[in-house]
């Protein structure tokens, strides 16, 4: 009786290591494009602009990832980096919606900018987009979208000068 609780704690124990991923393990769900880095650019009422930062996802409900390793960053268009930060954990995603759990308000001159956001596994997306004062109320002009599979990204949107 002893020895066969032993042979089951070891085939369960097995079952129970064999499901196991290592840390850094891309899951499945997140492969084919069903989630994607998404920024959602406006300014606010003080002539900042706002940055809300996140995911989008197209498929099913995806749990908490405390292993999340996200980087954004700001650049003007010469490359001068303006802004950054890295985004460590990502809550539950809900099916078909946004998770935005980063937020960036600051101050950018009028002109043209570029914002790079990804994380591994995830993918990365691109965003050309200018800053224009009208009369000295800040905006943002028209943005200039890509959006991929690679991480890190690239510099511009690809296919442009």
């Amino acid at each position: 009786m002893f020895r066969r609780l032993i042979g089951l704690s070891g085939v369960f124990l097995a079952l129970l290591l064999g499901g196991c991923q290592p840390a850094d393990a891309t899951p499945a769900a997140q492969t084919g494009g069903a989630l994607t880095p998404v920024v959602l650019i406006s300014t606010d009422l003080d002539g900042e602009v706002v940055f809300e930062i996140g995911i989008h996802n197209e498929g099913d409900a995806q749990p908490e990832n405390e292993n999340f390793s996200g980087h954004w960053e700001v650049v003007t268009a010469d490359g001068d980096l303006r802004a950054e930060g890295d985004l460590l954990h990502m809550g539950p995603l809900p099916a078909g919606g946004d998770l935005l759990p980063l937020r960036w308000e600051g101050v950018l001159d009028p002109g043209e900018y570029i914002m790079r956001w990804g994380a591994p596994g995830y993918g990365s997306t691109v965003i050309e987009f200018e800053v224009i004062d009208r009369d000295g109320s800040i905006t943002v002009g028209d943005q200039d979208v890509w959006a991929g599979d690679d991480f890190p990204p690239p510099e511009r949107i690809p296919g442009r000068p």
